[in-house]
């Protein structure tokens, strides 16, 4: 299983589809999305029941401490981090730096998401420090994607950056341990794009 998690509008789902394609004829892989949850949604067993192996998730486990502040608890995340561990799962965290640009195409597309521009812009800080290890749960994750806003351009996901994200995946799934699939990976846009 691999999960991409992070604010919206900042091209998760686009990548997360892109990724099934790209592996798709190495792992029976498919796209799956986490909705708002319905009110007797359990955190901690109705996440364990929705693991699996090959899927590309698109938001899962720490959009419950984004987005539905006092569910979760340090104790349920990691029970959670545990079985996502057994599944041999990656976790990627998607944010950016670029706060003012980010708040301009939010309010932009207006409508488009669940929650208010405001709001997103908060859970987008709130995913940052997960990567900068500032949270106060120190949340794992396996790789990090600075999306970068330059010159007035938008820097999302490319094929490069997703291929090292497929060959990490692909070599956990299959109990390859190196340097690179057990330490962490952090990743930004600009840098690949004028790399490739």
């Amino acid at each position: 299983m691999i999960i991409f998690e992070g604010g919206d509008q900042l091209g998760k789902t686009t990548a997360c589809k892109r990724l099934v394609e790209m592996v798709g004829d190495q792992i029976p892989a498919w796209y799956a999305h986490m909705t708002r949850p319905v009110p007797a949604f359990n955190f901690d067993r109705d996440y364990v029941e929705r693991m699996n192996g090959h899927a590309v998730q698109d938001r899962f486990h720490l959009g419950s401490i984004v987005w539905h502040n006092g569910v979760m608890n340090q104790a349920k995340l990691r029970g959670i981090e545990h079985h996502l561990d057994r599944w041999r799962s990656v976790i990627v965290v998607v944010y950016t730096k670029a706060v003012r640009p980010y708040e301009i195409m939010l309010k932009q597309n207006s409508g488009r998401e669940m929650f208010d521009p405001v709001d997103i812009v908060r859970a987008n800080a709130i995913y940052r420090s997960i990567v900068e290890r500032k949270h106060q749960w120190n949340p794992h994750w396996d790789i990090a994607i600075e999306i970068e806003y330059h010159d007035g351009e938008w820097y999302f996901i490319n094929d490069a950056i997703l291929q090292n994200i497929a060959d990490f995946w692909l070599e956990r799934i299959n109990g390859i341990e190196s340097p690179e699939t057990t330490s962490t990976m952090h990743l930004r846009t600009r840098l690949h794009r004028e790399a490739s």
